[in-house]
């Protein structure tokens, strides 16, 4: 058994689910330290800073570590350069990047943040993406953002990249996957993050586009909304108020998984999503997935084009057809894959990279 230290600078739902995954079912010792997810330019910018101090306080020194993409690990080796052992292995998962991750539409992106990703990676040991899509789409875009420099540009920084990825998706928490569920309501829900890169605007259309059809449908809107949020939430509660079945965030995961349970489909319109940690737990809730035919949900419905839509025009009539006949089969295995890994599964897999590493 080693000594192995999780560092979490960005300890929100998806991130924790990992964090807190490994600390409690790796059959190493796991120190984990993690910081609130707020400022995430703060956090990238500071997070060596603040756990310095955590760090050195330790009774003794980590035999490896493992931490995500908030965390610029070469500034945060540097600062320790004289509290940890001289070669120790790193593990970085990323959840997300800044290169490719799509910004807010007043928002202009600093490449630095891409930078310190890229020079993060090198600095690992292993990097740990959350899915295939996003491992291709960061080594992509790694070309482009190294085109920028205006001299001395390096080579060969996806070979080296490459080289040193492996691919885990974020454990699930969700109840084993039942027998046949009970026939679901004619819900449709929508469950992501309340923010632009999850087009709530093209969702809340096709909710109109339906009422305007005379569909019978409810929707639920759940997911984590914030302070600032797209103005299309406050339009569609009122405008759809007759269709509301619920509105708002379910903070305790049972009522949030009975909710699911309760519905018959959901849909994402999402243009940009790097795992869809979300959709996975509808899936494996019994819901009959819809999405678009984009980013990583080709991955996570293996392909099949009955859950895959291409325009909005499509949406709306899949999901009229959905709401209008007998609740749809979700197959097993469709299922059962949404709820892996699991928090064991996970864990293990680390353990056995870190062990690797270790020798």
């Amino acid at each position: 058994m080693s000594r192995v230290l999780f560092l979490d600078p960005y300890h929100g739902p998806s991130h924790a689910a990992l964090s807190t995954a490994y600390a409690a079912h790796s059959r190493h010792q796991v120190t984990l330290l993690a910081l609130p997810p707020r400022k995430w330019k703060w956090r990238m910018r500071g997070a060596a800073l603040a756990f310095e101090p955590q760090v050195r306080a330790l009774p003794e020194p980590p035999e490896a570590l493992v931490t995500t993409d908030m965390l610029n690990v070469p500034e945060f080796l540097a600062l320790l350069r004289d509290a940890l052992p001289p070669r120790l292995p790193v593990v970085t998962y990323f959840h997300e990047n800044q290169i490719t991750y799509p910004l807010p539409r007043r928002d202009e992106r600093d490449f630095h943040f891409g930078l310190a990703n890229i020079h993060t990676a090198l600095a690992s040991d292993l990097v740990v993406f959350n899915s295939a899509f996003h491992r291709d789409e960061f080594l992509a875009a790694i070309p482009s953002l190294i085109g920028l420099m205006p001299d001395q540009r390096p080579e060969g920084l996806v070979a080296r990249v490459a080289a040193r990825s492996q691919v885990l998706g974020v454990p699930v928490d969700v109840p084993d996957v039942p027998g046949p569920p009970r026939a679901p309501e004619k819900l449709i829900a929508w469950n992501h993050r309340w923010e632009e890169d999850k087009d709530p605007d093209a969702f809340f259309a096709a909710m109109e586009a339906l009422d305007a059809r005379g569909v019978e449908f409810k929707m639920v809107v759940l997911g984590q909304s914030f302070r600032e949020q797209p103005a299309c939430f406050a339009r569609a509660s009122a405008r759809l108020a007759h269709r509301v079945a619920h509105w708002g965030y379910l903070p305790h995961r049972e009522a949030y998984l009975a909710m699911l349970a309760r519905c018959r489909v959901v849909a994402s319109t999402a243009r940009h999503e790097f795992y869809g940690l979300a959709v996975r737990e509808a899936i494996a809730a019994g819901c009959y997935p819809l999405l678009p035919h984009r980013v990583v949900y080709p991955e996570l419905v293996d392909g099949r084009a009955e859950h895959l839509w291409r325009t909005h025009e499509e949406l709306v009539a899949r999901l009229a057809d959905l709401m209008a006949g007998p609740a749809p089969r979700v197959d097993p295995a469709l299922r059962a894959r949404a709820a892996t890994p699991t928090f064991s599964q996970a864990a293990r897999r680390l353990d056995t990279w870190i062990d690797e590493l270790i020798r």
